[in-house]
């Protein structure tokens, strides 16, 4: 059952699982949010251009005279307002502190968001896929460990069957045959153990895979063969510099301060005054910069700088770059515990490692040594100089032997497994991370 061709490996398995994460893609909805708020910049940069229309209907007010002032015959009183007016106009606005202060900075930071968003996805995807090589190989042990049952429960039934054929000859005593009535109870307690272990772990494994239930699982992986990855030839101080330099998680720290110190650069110098330019354009019907009121269309311009400060400026700046401050103190918090925790995990992949790689060598021995012992208690049972119980045990240390060995091989591989992934070599190129979430 092992090594089938065309069958599900631990790499392979790594792989579905983040191609189809759905935490991943929550982690790449926001980049894209990330990648928004850098847009957000700068289009707040940007002059801002605004267009009006307008019309006016203006209720009829009576002009007093001018003493000593008398219009000619049949000439209207310049001075009565018209009651309906007609403008177009256009207003631009230069943010010029923008440019000068905080543009650059604030793009910045929001690439660097985007950045650390970016690697939050990868390291995402990377702790999927190691996780689902785990499910992969406990799903693979539970397979192993049913098959070992089914076997020791044949020989338990062949084993009462014998002694019963025994105790029928007089060969046997009542005592031999309850003994074997009770391993075989044993062994269908065994096996109805490892069915729902398998069960479970399979239920585990389709659903970091989101394969469907119709959809046939093989073991494409030898796990009891010798692998390359069973040796670390680095030290341990090593190791840590290595995970310090690789793991996403920390790289994603580190962008994220450097993007709340940009922020908090930015939040200091909204304390200072603002400078904008303006410009207006006016074509309206009358005109109300043309003196006196005429009906008719006339265009007026202007423009000019205008520098404001506000003791609100001031409080907000305040607030918000302490605000930002401790954020950053915050990711600088987090990043320390981050290393402290990250150098625990190589330690005890580490160890694990190397204690796996003992356990498959004392493993082989014992398997070997019970295939033995198993061989030379049937001959001596066969002779009538072992009993019945004597074989069975022996039978069952075979088996414990067997479980023993398949448990030493796959937490060598699970070992490996997490210290690739503490160490951060585990992480797949942006193109095979991106595969599947391109098509989304």
């Amino acid at each position: 059952m092992l090594g089938q061709s065309g069958g599900l490996t631990a790499e392979d398995a790594g792989r579905r699982a983040a191609e189809t994460s759905v935490q991943a893609a929550i982690e790449r909805e926001r980049v894209a949010a990330a990648r928004n708020d850098r847009s957000r910049v700068i289009w707040n940069a940007l002059p801002r251009l605004t267009l009006t229309g307008q019309v006016t209907r203006l209720s009829e007010v009576d002009v007093a005279e001018i003493p000593g002032f008398e219009l000619p015959a049949g000439v209207g009183n310049p001075f009565q307002p018209l009651r309906t007016s007609y403008s177009l106009g256009a207003n631009l606005s230069v943010p010029f502190t923008e440019y000068i202060l905080r543009m650059v900075t604030a793009l910045r930071g929001a690439g660097e968001n985007e950045a650390a968003a970016s690697l939050t996805e990868q390291a995402t995807r990377a702790g999927v896929a190691a996780n689902a090589k785990l499910a992969y190989y406990d799903w693979v042990r539970a397979r192993l460990q049913r098959v070992l049952a089914e076997q020791a429960l044949e020989q338990a039934r062949a084993q009462l069957r014998r002694v019963e054929a025994l105790r029928s000859a007089g060969r046997a005593a009542e005592v031999d045959v309850q003994q074997a009535l009770a391993f075989n109870a044993e062994a269908e307690l065994t096996l109805s153990r490892a069915e729902t272990l398998q069960a479970l772990a399979e239920q585990q494994l389709r659903t970091v895979l989101h394969a469907p239930e119709e959809e046939a699982l093989a073991v494409g992986e030898n796990v009891l063969a010798p692998f390359p990855g069973a040796e670390e030839p680095r030290p341990l101080e090593e190791l840590y510099r290595e995970a310090e330099q690789q793991r996403l998680e920390l790289k994603a720290l580190d962008k994220s301060h450097s993007a709340l110190d940009r922020l908090l650069t930015v939040e200091k110098t909204r304390a200072l005054p603002r400078l904008d330019g303006f410009g207006n354009f006016t074509y309206a019907n009358p005109n109300p910069r043309v003196f006196p009121p005429q009906r008719k269309w006339d265009e007026t311009w202007e423009v000019g700088l205008t520098l404001t400060w506000s003791t609100g400026d001031l409080g907000n700046s305040i607030t918000a770059a302490e605000a930002a401050r401790t954020q950053r103190d915050q990711v600088s918090h987090q990043r320390t515990i981050a290393v402290e925790n990250l150098r625990l995990e190589v330690a005890s992949a580490y160890r694990a490692l190397a204690q796996a790689r003992v356990n498959v060598v004392t493993a082989e021995q014992g398997e070997r040594a019970a295939a033995a012992a198993l061989d030379a208690r049937a001959r001596l049972e066969e002779q009538g100089m072992a009993t019945a119980l004597e074989l069975m045990q022996a039978q069952t240390a075979q088996v414990q032997a067997r479980l023993n060995l398949i448990d030493a091989h796959i937490s060598l591989r699970v070992a490996r497994v997490q210290l690739d992934h503490a160490l951060g070599r585990d992480v797949m190129g942006r193109d095979e991370m991106g595969r599947d979430a391109g098509r989304g």
